[in-house]
């Protein structure tokens, strides 16, 4: 997916759907910010933690409704 979406490092990524915020990770070393929402907040909470522990910076997740724009 991450390759066929031609990303590079300029680009800002929208990820819906964040779940564990692996996707996120791996989109982080292709694009220059990645923003990623789950709409389940526990979820995103739990992501938001393991992702800084593990220092990724230029990563955004919030937790919200995607269907509701």
């Amino acid at each position: 997916m991450a390759e066929a979406a031609e990303i590079d490092r300029h680009d800002t990524v929208l990820e819906v759907g964040a779940g564990s915020g692996y996707a996120a990770a791996v989109l982080r070393h292709l694009a220059g910010q990645v923003v990623a929402i789950e709409r389940h907040p526990a979820l995103a909470e739990k992501a938001m933690a393991r992702l800084a522990r593990l220092g990724r910076h230029n990563i955004d997740i919030r937790a919200g409704d995607a269907t509701k724009g």
